[in-house]
């Protein structure tokens, strides 16, 4: 009865530890997603200025050129929007996360992270069309302010410069890339039979001697009963 309550009160340890552990790796994912949207959201906010000076700032030939006038403001306002909407998504997400991971119920963390996670794309989608939007908006302002030849020497060198981003955005993309379904979960390694679990249980910083054997004797118990059901 007292060895009943000493692997008790072991596996409840080493079950505070492994949870201790793993919200501290989801705190250090949050703090990377929170990062990354912070930068997003500085830059979509010097955009966001940058398209208000073109379409305050700028002066334009009074009766001339209709068409790329148009064109300019109606750039104009879409770099200021998609940019606004992009620093409004990372400033709401970035709040509203970080207030469910450390005041919200148990396995908040987790949620905050995921939903972090998930949300980036429509935060990094709107800030490329925002400086996909810009370039064309200083695009049309050559075409009012220059000479054509040099008008069209910039645009050349603008469509070079947005091609040459998407494929590198693409490459990138393609590189860093990784399917959803091949992620490592904490859950899913500790399940698994063909792990060395107390090689993951040093990982997570549990340093009881005792637990790590008690759990190397579990696997290995389990190893056996498998064993002998294939028998």
């Amino acid at each position: 009865e007292v060895f009943v309550s000493m692997l008790a009160a072991d596996k409840l340890e080493l079950t505070s530890c492994i949870r201790k552990n793993a919200v501290e790796l989801k705190a250090k994912e949050l703090d990377l997603h929170r990062g990354n949207l912070e930068a997003v959201g500085t830059q979509a906010a010097v955009l966001a200025g940058f398209a208000i000076c073109m379409a305050l700032k700028v002066d334009v030939p009074d009766g001339e050129q209709t068409t790329m006038e148009c064109i300019f403001y109606f750039f104009s306002c879409v770099t200021l929007t998609f940019n606004l909407r992009c620093l409004a998504l990372t400033a709401s997400i970035t709040v509203m996360a970080t207030g469910l991971a450390l005041r919200g119920p148990d396995g908040s963390m987790v949620k905050a992270v995921e939903g972090m996670h998930e949300q980036r794309g429509v935060v990094f989608k709107s800030f490329g069309i925002g400086i996909c939007s810009c370039c064309c908006s200083i695009m049309s302002l050559c075409w009012m302010k220059m000479h054509p030849a040099s008008a069209l020497v910039c645009n050349i060198m603008l469509v070079w410069a947005l091609f040459f981003m998407g494929r590198s955005t693409r490459a990138y993309q393609e590189f860093f890339g990784y399917r959803e379904s091949d992620t490592c979960r904490l859950d899913d390694v500790l399940g698994e039979e063909l792990v060395q679990k107390e090689a993951i249980v040093r990982q997570l910083g549990v340093e009881n001697e005792t637990l790590i054997r008690l759990l190397a004797a579990n696997s290995r118990e389990r190893n056996r009963d498998a064993d002998a059901v294939d028998l």
